[in-house]
């Protein structure tokens, strides 16, 4: 169990194959936790992490499934990194923002502080561990 990675879920992004360790997905639950939600500029009221732990034990086979979905992650109209203007604004769907956000925080352009000390910080150390 303490080597098993777990699978990282964000609605609407079904070919993420985004995964991180148990410690890790733990240590991120303890931060969306106890970081403080005011600095966010895109979270809207909440953020929720849900760590879901399955195991299968038979005769024929045993396994561990660990799935850590990542629900309101960003409130697609106050995001920063959105274009506020404009066509493009008004012709992205749910989905494609979802994808430009994620993609932004993966690349290390995320400007939120909440974000970046919470998921930027667990998922994509090599960007926002450093920063404070």
């Amino acid at each position: 169990m303490k080597d098993s990675t777990v699978k990282i879920v964000i609605p609407y992004l079904t070919n993420l194959n985004l995964e991180t360790s148990t410690e890790d997905a733990i240590r991120l639950l303890d931060l969306i936790k106890n970081t403080d939600i005011k600095n966010s500029t895109c979270i809207k009221s909440f953020f929720n992490g849900e760590l879901a732990i399955s195991t299968h034990n038979s005769v024929s086979t045993a396994s561990i499934h660990s799935e850590l979905k990542l629900l309101g992650l960003a409130n697609m109209q106050k995001t920063i990194c959105q274009p506020a203007q404009g066509k493009l604004a008004y012709t992205q769907s749910k989905h494609d923002m979802l994808k430009r956000c994620l993609n932004n925080l993966k690349c290390g352009k995320c400007q939120d502080e909440y974000v970046r000390r919470t998921v930027g910080a667990v998922l994509f150390p090599q960007h926002y561990a450093k920063q404070k």
